[in-house]
């Protein structure tokens, strides 16, 4: 018996007799912390004023602190009982927000609540290495995206790879492992700063594990796990997991089978993947590669500002509390650090009229839908206007498969650009909403087992966690400049470049611009340049005249209620010949 089957019964049991747990009294927001936070400032640092609601259950607030880019928190406080007030005072010399973790702790219940809390931090300029592979036999008809997609890459702060990978429409163990070998290779040239991986088309699936995250008794097995590239330490083995159980063959796991053991990770990940496949999307009149053209023209008008602005989400809750797990306590702790609005209405009945920044579904699934929420017909032939929706229900996590919902939810139009099976376990965005690209919260929800605490029960450091869509996007996008130009100039007896360019971009929140330069299409863009809001030109006297390129991005001050952040367009590119 597979070590993992010993606790598939509770499991089950939290499944199937969730609905006889009668804890009617609360609603799943009451399992997360809302606070709001007021700053002010004195000559040796920054005060922070945090305002802690009150509960619907007894209990007493902890207050955790921590530089973001730790994996530890330091307790900052516990407030006496009834005390919902606490202050922090911040050095002036601190160039990062702040993290902090809200617990209110109860004697059975607990709420909890994430945030990044600071003002004026700037977002970071570059991101890393972005490794695209294509399914070969898509590439040539995708070339004008994928020359587009790489533009937008590089200009939004990526270092860009690209590779063509076999075509597998079934599980082709031989194709799979070949795959991992072209990345290993990138990893050893590239090591850490390897952090996002975009799969193109019908790559071939990993499979592994030995067990069902959603608790039915024919769905036990193996799953996609699309993790297998992106973990470039973990252990994977194919000897000792046996069931052949689940109504999907795909879901058998055999030793020497090609499908690996491991259900939960045995390593760390540094590195996210998403995929883009509409392999099998037959509710959809479009070909694959007709939709595929359609993600990637939605994804270029997103980073250059295109979509709507929104700053509200959707929360579409099925489940309410009827299990200890809460599931929608995840939306509303994100939404809550993501946006300035939450409101509660059916998912497709409201996406299908108005656009949100984001947007959450649970109910009772299937593959191909959420009970009274979304299913594939709908994707399909109507449109959903939100550019991120977040989906929980049974079955539709095993995403490798025809009509796959996750899938068809990305493929719809005119904004679907990332979806994910968020419930088990918890996910964790915050980071989102600093600027950093969806990979960096990708990465922390896959590592994490008990740095963020939630109501959340299974699916910690599940090799099943993945994502339908482009991991290096980030959640909000300002206008770009227009019409950049260059010419050659004399000064002080020197070569020089100018750069012109015109601001007619949203003045409101526009702070000022950023100048960077590359001297080969190779060679990573390197910041030369700061300018405030007012300018409309640069001058490089340090041009080798011909071969260099040049990159333009405005910044713009973004508020939110945890304070303000600076965050940049993608850059407009010329390149001086």
């Amino acid at each position: 018996m597979s070590k993992n089957l010993a606790i598939h019964t509770v499991l089950i049991f939290i499944f199937l007799f969730a609905g006889s747990l009668q804890l009617i009294a609360f609603v799943p927001k009451d399992f997360v912390v809302f606070p709001s936070v007021i700053f002010d400032s004195v000559s040796f640092g920054k005060i922070s004023r945090f305002d802690l609601p009150e509960q619907n259950f007894e209990g007493r607030y902890i207050v955790l602190r921590k530089e973001i880019n730790t994996n530890f928190w330091q307790k900052a406080d516990t407030l006496p009982d009834g005390a919902r007030i606490y202050f922090d005072t911040v050095s002036n010399e601190t160039l990062l927000p702040l993290e902090y973790g809200f617990h209110f702790v109860g004697d059975t219940n607990l709420a909890v609540g994430y945030y990044l809390v600071g003002n004026s931090y700037s977002s970071p300029t570059h991101y890393g290495v972005a490794l695209v592979l294509v399914d070969e036999i898509l590439q040539t008809e995708l070339l004008p995206e994928l020359e587009q997609f790489k533009i937008d890459l590089i200009a939004d702060g990526w270092d860009v790879e690209l590779h063509s990978v076999p075509r597998s429409e079934t599980f082709n163990p031989i194709a799979v492992r070949k795959v991992k070998r072209l990345i290993n290779s990138y990893f050893y040239k590239f090591g850490k700063e390897l952090k996002s991986i975009i799969l193109v088309g019908r790559v071939p699936v990993p499979y592994s594990g030995n067990y069902s995250f959603d608790g039915h008794f024919d769905h036990f097995g193996a799953f996609p796990s699309d993790l297998f590239y992106a973990c470039r330490e973990c252990r994977w083995t194919d000897d000792y997991e046996f069931n052949n159980s689940a109504a999907r063959t795909e879901n058998h796991n055999v030793p020497f089978d090609g499908k690996y053991d491991q259900t939960t990770l045995e390593g760390i990940v540094e590195t996210a993947i998403g995929r883009i496949d509409f392999f099998g999307l037959t509710d959809f009149k479009q070909s694959e590669v007709q939709l595929l053209k359609a993600y990637f023209q939605k994804n270029h008008q997103f980073r250059i500002g295109g979509f709507p602005s929104s700053r509200e989400a959707l929360i579409d809750d099925g489940f309410g509390v009827v299990s200890p797990e809460s599931f929608a306590s995840t939306a509303w702790m994100n939404f809550y650090a993501l946006s300035d609005t939450i409101v509660e209405a059916k998912f497709f009945d409201e996406l299908s009229k108005k656009f949100y920044l984001m947007a959450y579904a649970c109910n009772s699934g299937s593959y191909t839908s959420i009970w009274s929420s979304i299913n594939t017909s709908q994707a399909a032939n109507y449109p959903i206007k939100t550019p991120f929706a977040f989906l929980f229900g049974s079955y539709l996590w095993d995403w490798d498969t025809e009509r796959s919902l996750l899938r068809s939810v990305l493929a719809s139009q005119p904004f679907v650009l990332a979806t994910c099976w968020i419930g088990r376990p918890f996910w964790h965005l915050h980071y989102f909403a600093r600027g950093e690209p969806l990979a960096f919260s990708y990465i922390r929800t896959v590592n994490n087992r008990e740095l963020y605490r939630s109501t959340g029960m299974f699916g910690y450091r599940g090799t099943h966690i993945a994502l339908q869509g482009d991991p290096t996007l980030r959640l909000f996008y300002p206008k770009p400049i227009e019409n950049l130009s260059f010419s050659y100039i004399q000064l002080q007896g020197k070569n020089a470049v100018r750069l012109i360019w015109n601001t007619q971009i949203d003045t409101q929140n526009l702070v000022g611009f950023l100048v960077f330069k590359s001297d080969s299409e190779k060679e990573r863009f390197i910041q030369i340049g700061t300018l405030p809001a007012n300018s409309n030109e640069f001058i490089d006297t340090n041009s080798t005249v011909s071969g260099d390129s040049y990159q333009v991005r405005a910044v713009y001050l973004f508020p939110s209620k945890f304070g303000t952040f600076r965050t940049t367009s993608i850059g407009k590119v010329i390149k001086v010949d």
